[in-house]
């Protein structure tokens, strides 16, 4: 699968104390109708020589919907119009702080998305950090948005990014995802990308293994009923031993076939790249993804080897984390152990070897819940 992350705008309505989206990029302009159809073509190419029969197309930003429905009207003539892409199945999904969503209707965009919209967002019901530029309520712009969009039966993939008020209130947060009906969690830490994190709110490895391993306690007692990432992946791993379920970060097989573009036609390899700044591959007008793609081939291979007879020979723990993405997020070597490195072996040390680590015959349960769910 050909996953494709469109950054059409990198400014955006909220101003999230931990956010990490470049400030050089907030007020860029929406991407061109030209660059739009400079990636359909790219598409095309990439396609005839690649052989994938499926694209994963994902707006993102920034806050994707500050851009006008037209902009998405430019996508969806785009690429109905090529006779390449008819054969190709292609699902359109978003990521969005769903602040917004409420305010429009979206004609062009709902078409995009289709009659079961896949929607990714992020939400932290413990901190106070995340605002909107207009001084007015994150939370209830939110909750309009996804009450709205609930009822267009939307499958609704939350991200929770972890900050430290969350600590000793794990229970909080579980029930408050499991009261609002959320089903699939994908859970992360906040990383200080650019120094822009106050000290106090920092937290140490070990300080978020152990909030890992409380929610994780707290998922098995709930019979597993939210889909929750990294805990799926892990538990089907130490159960079956597969590692077909393990999420992106975690999985050793970061794909080649991951682009994306930013609204000036710069090309990275994911959002990861765009964070900490890294400088773009390429450009759409200068470069096909077919050329990026052959090209980081034997660079992801390259890593994967370095980190499993070097950095992390000899751990135990390799088949579930694998070094962590080739991104390295803190460490000026990006072949150093993670900076949580340490927070999930404690994690491992403490789930996997104990008996409230889950059953066997759960696993079966696991995997149908997986299979029910999409994630963005």
């Amino acid at each position: 699968m050909m996953v494709l992350t469109i950054k059409h705008n990198l400014y955006c309505n909220a101003r999230c104390d931990y956010c990490n989206v470049p400030e050089i990029g907030r007020f860029l302009k929406t991407m061109s109708d030209e660059t739009v159809e400079r990636i359909v073509k790219n598409s095309e190419d990439f396609i005839k020589k690649s052989g994938i029969k499926t694209i994963s197309v994902v707006f993102h930003g920034g806050e994707p919907l500050l851009a006008p429905d037209s902009f998405f009207k430019c996508v969806y003539e785009s690429f109905e119009k090529s006779e390449v892409l008819k054969d190709i199945n292609i699902r359109f999904t978003i990521q969005t702080n769903l602040t917004m969503y409420h305010e429009k209707e979206w004609p062009y965009l709902k078409r995009l998305l289709g009659k079961n919209p896949l929607v990714g967002t992020s939400y932290d019901p413990m901190s106070n950090s995340r605002k909107l530029a207009n001084k007015t309520s994150y939370g209830k712009a939110f909750m309009k948005s996804y009450q709205k969009l609930s009822k267009e039966n939307a499958t609704i993939n939350f991200i929770y990014p972890v900050t430290k008020e969350a600590f000793g209130k794990e229970k909080e947060v579980y029930n408050f995802y499991k009261n609002l009906g959320v089903k699939s969690l994908t859970i992360k830490p906040v990383l200080d990308y650019d120094g822009n994190i106050s000290e106090d709110e920092l937290y140490t490895a070990h300080e978020y293994g152990e909030f890992l391993k409380n929610m994780y306690a707290l998922w098995v007692e709930d019979d597993y009923s939210i889909c929750i990432e990294p805990f799926n992946g892990w538990t089907l791993k130490h159960q079956t031993g597969s590692e077909s379920q393990l999420s992106c970060y975690f999985s050793g097989k970061c794909s080649n076939k991951m682009f994306l573009v930013l609204p000036n036609g710069d090309l990275f390899e994911c959002c990861e790249f765009t964070r900490l700044r890294e400088k773009p591959v390429g450009n759409i007008y200068t470069h096909s993804f077919y050329d990026v793609h052959k090209k980081r081939e034997q660079k992801i291979k390259n890593y994967y080897e370095m980190m499993q007879n070097n950095t992390c020979n000899g751990c135990e723990w390799w088949g579930y984390c694998h070094g962590y993405c080739p991104v390295k997020t803190h460490g000026e070597s990006k072949y150093e152990k993670h900076f949580f490195c340490n927070g999930y072996k404690h994690f491992f040390e403490n789930v996997f070897k104990n008996p409230y680590s889950g059953k066997v015959q759960d696993i079966e349960k696991i995997k149908q819940k997986v299979k029910e769910l999409e994630i963005v």
